[in-house]
Formats: structure tokens, sequence, C-alpha cells
């Protein structure tokens, strides 16, 4: 009797389940982490906000004592790249309304810009201190509803 001895190689490679599994885990992962990074750029993007309307006060401050008056941002010799946060981009609108011995400074999302629809809506600071958030620069009162962590 003659018997040929056939010889299995085994194979290598990913089962189709396999590959399946992974893409599944991998985009379990991407849903959860998306959001988080998301959410910590847009941090970052609020705290170079309010670093800017922080240099703006300070500006105002030096104009006063200079002058005895704020200076609106409207205004010619307003430092253009202080109108905008950050410096670099137009993620925010940064605008100055002064009144007699007083001056508001609101940074609010640009319109069709990256912070467009920001759950923290915009920042405000005044002379006396006192910040929050903002819905829009027209808003007279701050935005109660807004995160307190939005822009602590």
């Amino acid at each position: 009797m003659n018997q040929t001895i056939q010889k299995y190689e085994k194979q290598t490679g990913f089962t189709l389940i396999e590959l399946m599994v992974v893409v599944a885990i991998i985009g379990i992962l991407s849903a959860i982490a998306l959001p988080s990074y998301q959410e910590s750029v847009a941090k970052g993007r609020r705290a170079d906000c309010q670093a800017v309307v922080n240099e703006v006060a300070q500006f105002e401050q030096r104009w006063f004592n200079a002058a005895d008056a704020y200076i609106p941002s409207t205004n010619s010799s307003f430092p253009a790249p202080l109108t905008t946060c950050p410096k670099n981009g137009s993620m925010y609108d940064v605008t100055v309304t002064v009144t007699a011995q007083t001056y508001t400074i609101n940074a609010v999302p640009a319109a069709g810009g990256a912070m467009d629809g920001d759950r923290c809506k915009g920042y405000r600071l005044t002379n006396t201190g006192q910040k929050g958030a903002i819905a829009a620069a027209a808003d007279a009162a701050f935005d109660t509803t807004v995160d307190s962590l939005c822009w602590k």
C-alpha cells in the first residue's frame, strides 16, 4: 500500500471576523475619544481668547493712564491684532465699548468660524473685573445658563 502523505501548510493572516472585531473596537474608541479631543481643543481656544481679552484690558488701563479715557475698539488707534482671538485667527471677534469712565470687552464667536455654535458662547470682561459668559455682544446681562467651568 502506497499512502501519500499530504502536507498541510499552516495558513497565516486574519479571518474576516477578526478584522470586523478590530474595526468595531476602533470605531468605539474613536467615538469616545473624538468628542473629548474636540472639547479639549475648544477649551484651549477659549483659554487663548481669555488671554487676549486680558491683554485688551491691560491695554485699556495703560491708555486710561496716559489719556484719562478709555478707547473703543472702533477707534483707529486701537491695535488691530487685539480685535480677534487668537491673534493669528478669527475664532472670536473682540469688541470694546466705552461709556464715560467704564469699558466692556466682549469676545463672541466669529460668524462661520470654528467656535460658532460653541456651547460656552461668548465671554465678557468689564473694567470692574466682572467676567462671564454672554450669548451675544449686545446682551446686557451675563448668560447664567452656560456651564460655570467654560470661562473660569
